[in-house]
Parts: C-alpha cells; structure tokens; sequence
C-alpha cells in the first residue's frame, strides 16, 4: 500500500490532478441534479397551465 502513496516528485501533479477531476465531476454532477430540477418544475408548470385533453379511443380495425 506504500508504494500506491510513494510518487516522488510527481505527487503534487498526481494528486492535484485527481482533486480537479473530482472538482469537475462534483460539478457537473450539480450542475446535472440542478438543470433537472429546473426542468422538471417548468414541465410541471406547463402540464398545470395547459387544458388537459381526453385521449382517442383506439378502435378494432387499426384505423
């Protein structure tokens, strides 16, 4: 397990590396769970302002 932590003089570039993969991941993930967010309460919105619709009856003969 040693060996994983012993990087040398090329840790600060690893490590910093990962920390702003994760940054970034972190950040889109929000971003994501944000703009889904948004959007969910804006369909609501509109379901709730347009007139609500019956649906066709589907008949036998494929027409």
């Amino acid at each position: 397990m040693t060996g994983v932590f012993d990087m040398g003089v090329y840790a600060p570039y690893v490590w910093g590396s990962y920390g702003i993969g994760v940054l970034l991941l972190a950040g889109l993930a929000y971003q994501s769970w944000r703009r889904a967010r948004i959007t969910a309460a804006r369909l609501a919105a509109l379901e709730a302002k347009a007139p609500h619709r019956r649906r066709r009856r589907e008949t036998g003969d494929g027409s």
